[in-house]
C-alpha cells in the first residue's frame, strides 16, 4: 500500500481528471438529490466536496488491503438493518440437517404476518413497480446481501416490462450450497415473489446440481400500493405450491407424505401384524417410562394413541376420550381397550372413556 504523505488538507490544490459527459450528469444529479435530502451534511455541499470525500474514503478502504472489487460486496446499511432485525447468525452444518423436515411443509401465515408485512412495507416504500430500473436497483441490493451471506453461490433475476409497460415476465435463476437450505430459499423466494404480487408460471428444479428456475409474470397487485393481504397471501401459497405438490413429495423419502396425510384427522396409522404392532407399543412405552413423569404415564399413552388418530381426547386432566370413529375393526378396537386395561381402570359412560 502507497503511504499517506501528510500534508495539509487545506483544498487549494487541483486535480483534473476526464469523465465521460454521462458520468458527469449523474454525478452531478447525484449531488442534486442528496443535497436535497441532506441539506447540512457537507459531503454535499458541492460537486467539489463530493469527489473529495469519495476519494478520501476510498482510499482509506484500500489502506485496509480492500480491492476495487470489494465495492460490490459493500454492506447496503438499509438492507442490513431490515433484515438484521429477522435474522440471526447460525452456523450453517447444524442448521442444514435439521431444514430436512421442512422441504414441503407450507409457511404458516398467520404466524409470519408480521414478518411478511413488514417486508411488503419496506418493498412498497423503496421499488417503484412502474420502473424497471429501480426494480433492477431494487433486487440488487438483495442480491449483494444474499451473496455476502455465504449461503448461496450465484443468483440472478431478470424481470423486463413488456411493450404496454403493463405487464412483467421473468425469471429467477438460483445455483445453491447446501440442499435442504437451498430447498427452504426456493419456497422463500417463490413466496416473497407472491407477497409482491408476482406470478410463478413454472418451475424447474435440480437436486443433483442444486439449481432452480422460475419463470415469473406480474399480475395486477404487483402494481398496486394496497396491501390486500388476503389476496396476496393467496398467491404465495399458489406460488409456493410448485415446490410442495404431492408430485413433489411422492417421488421423496416416505416419511413426507406420512407427515401430510398425519395432519388428516380422518386418516389413521395400523400395523401389518401383530408382531409390528407389539413391537412399537414395547418402544413407546419403555421411553415413556424412563424418560416422562410418572404421574402423566397415563396422559402420555393416551397422547401417543391420539397420534396414531385411534383416539381423541376429551379432557386431559379427567383423561377422558372416545375411540375415534374411523376405527372400525373390533379387532383393533378389542386391543386398544385390553391394552389400556393393562395400566388403569377403564370406565365408559355415554361413548366416553376414561381412566381412573
Amino acid at each position: 500500500m502507497t503511504s499517506k504523505k501528510f500534508l495539509s488538507k487545506k483544498k487549494t490544490a487541483q486535480q483534473t481528471i476526464s469523465i465521460s459527459p454521462a458520468l458527469k450528469d449523474w454525478i452531478e444529479r447525484h449531488v442534486s438529490v442528496m443535497r436535497k435530502k441532506n441539506p447540512n451534511d457537507e459531503r454535499y455541499k458541492s460537486v467539489s466536496s463530493f469527489y473529495c470525500n469519495v476519494m478520501e474514503k476510498v482510499l482509506k478502504i484500500f489502506e485496509k488491503n480492500k480491492t476495487l472489487d470489494d465495492f460490490d460486496r459493500l454492506q447496503d446499511t438499509e438492507i442490513e438493518d431490515f433484515f438484521g432485525k429477522l435474522s440471526a447468525n447460525i452456523f450453517i452444518p447444524f442448521l442444514e440437517p435439521s431444514l430436512n423436515m421442512n422441504r414441503y411443509t407450507k409457511i404458516d401465515f398467520e404466524m409470519t404476518k408480521r414478518y411478511f408485512m413488514s417486508f411488503l412495507r419496506f418493498m412498497l416504500k423503496n421499488m417503484d413497480t412502474n420502473d424497471s430500473q429501480s426494480i433492477d436497483i431494487m433486487f440488487e441490493r438483495f442480491q449483494n446481501r444474499y451473496m455476502a451471506s455465504g449461503m448461496t453461490k450465484s443468483i440472478n433475476l431478470e424481470f423486463n416490462a413488456q411493450k404496454d409497460k403493463k405487464k412483467y415476465i421473468g425469471t429467477i435463476e438460483h445455483v445453491g450450497l447446501y440442499k435442504n437450505l437451498h430447498y427452504i430459499n426456493c419456497k422463500m423466494f417463490a413466496e416473497t415473489m407472491g407477497l409482491l404480487g408476482v406470478k410463478v408460471v413454472d418451475c424447474i428444479y435440480s437436486p443433483t446440481d442444486l439449481y432452480y428456475r422460475l419463470g415469473l409474470e406480474s399480475t395486477d397487485l404487483f402494481f398496486s400500493k394496497e396491501r390486500v393481504r388476503k389476496e396476496r397471501f393467496e398467491l404465495m401459497d399458489q406460488n409456493v405450491s410448485f415446490l410442495t405438490n404431492y408430485n413433489r413429495i411422492v417421488n421423496d423419502k416416505p416419511y413426507y407424505l406420512w407427515m401430510r396425510m398425519a395432519e388428516d384427522n380422518d386418516t389413521f396409522i395400523n400395523f401389518k401384524n401383530e408382531r409390528t404392532r407389539d413391537k412399537w407399543f414395547k418402544r413407546i412405552e419403555e421411553d415413556l417410562q424412563k424418560y416422562g413423569s410418572k404421574d402423566e404415564f397415563n396422559l402420555n399413552v393416551l397422547r401417543f394413541l391420539e397420534r396414531l388418530h385411534w383416539i381423541r381426547l376429551e379432557n386431559e386432566k379427567e383423561m377422558s376420550f372416545r375411540i375415534d370413529k374411523s376405527i372400525e375393526s373390533k379387532e383393533i378396537k378389542q386391543f386398544l381397550l385390553n391394552y389400556l386395561s393393562r395400566f388403569s381402570n377403564l370406565i365408559q359412560n355415554e361413548g366416553i372413556f376414561y381412566l381412573k
